[in-house]
């Protein structure tokens, strides 16, 4: 019983976000003062620094899923390019339904810590849209399949890019080999200034020491937090000048 009502609370994200609200679940508290504000929806909503995008900025949004509500306001609020990324099916279908703005591109590959084909497995929730890099035991069955991926670096150098601004990640489990190969590949004058990453401890079967870690580099490297979603699983890091 404890198990189906599990899975019946995280098939309905706004509700198990909601929850999470509630039980204000955080591993860390913002420990840098930045004027910021939300943009998007309740669901698909980011932080951002206040006076810090314009049009000239470039922002990677990374795992579309099926809300594009913080690109599309990132375009509307800023008018800066927006590339929005995700390689699968769900998303890919999802985006094809869209008429975008001329500021923003959907392209279907997928950020990883390496170059290639990359193995996702598919939602194991009926109805839920997130492909992600490995199953939870505590939940049904999935099947694998197979896109391209790329390193942030290779994604950078493919759009002739030196620079990206603004970085958000909402990649389901990826985002702790991303981050390693990001703060030891990139040199630190092109690491991207601003980061947005929603963390999966918690899910998958993944241990809240994996985001431990991952935040302490990042720390390490120069970044500091200041936001945190109300559900706690969402940071926003400014990288100190």
């Amino acid at each position: 019983m404890k198990k189906l009502l599990s899975a019946i609370i995280q098939a309905c994200p706004p509700l198990y976000r909601q929850i999470n609200r509630v039980r204000k679940f955080r591993l860390h508290e913002p420990s840098l003062s930045l004027q910021h504000r939300v943009l998007g929806s309740t669901y698909g909503g980011w932080g951002i620094p206040d006076n810090y995008l314009n049009a000239e900025s470039i922002v990677y949004t990374v795992g579309v899923g099926e809300d594009i509500s913080f690109d599309l306001a990132l375009v509307k609020t800023y008018g800066c390019k927006v590339f929005a990324f995700d390689p699968t099916p769900i998303a890919v279908q999802f985006m094809s339904k869209i008429q975008l703005p001329d500021e923003m591109t959907f392209v279907p590959i997928g950020l990883s810590s390496k170059d290639g084909l990359e193995k996702f497995y598919t939602p194991q929730i009926p109805g839920f849209h997130s492909f992600s890099q490995v199953i939870d035991p505590n939940q049904g069955s999935s099947t694998e399949i197979f896109c391209e991926a790329l390193t942030l670096k290779s994604i950078m150098e493919r759009f002739h890019h030196s620079r990206v601004d603004l970085v958000k990640m909402d990649i389901e489990g990826f985002e702790y080999d991303v981050i390693k190969h990001i703060l030891s590949s990139i040199p630190s004058r092109t690491l991207p200034p601003c980061l947005l990453i929603e963390f999966h401890h918690l899910a998958y079967g993944i241990g809240t020491e994996r985001t431990y870690k991952a935040v302490e580099s990042l720390l390490a490297g120069g970044y500091r937090i200041f936001w945190m979603s109300p559900v706690g699983k969402e940071y926003g890091f400014s990288l100190s000048s």
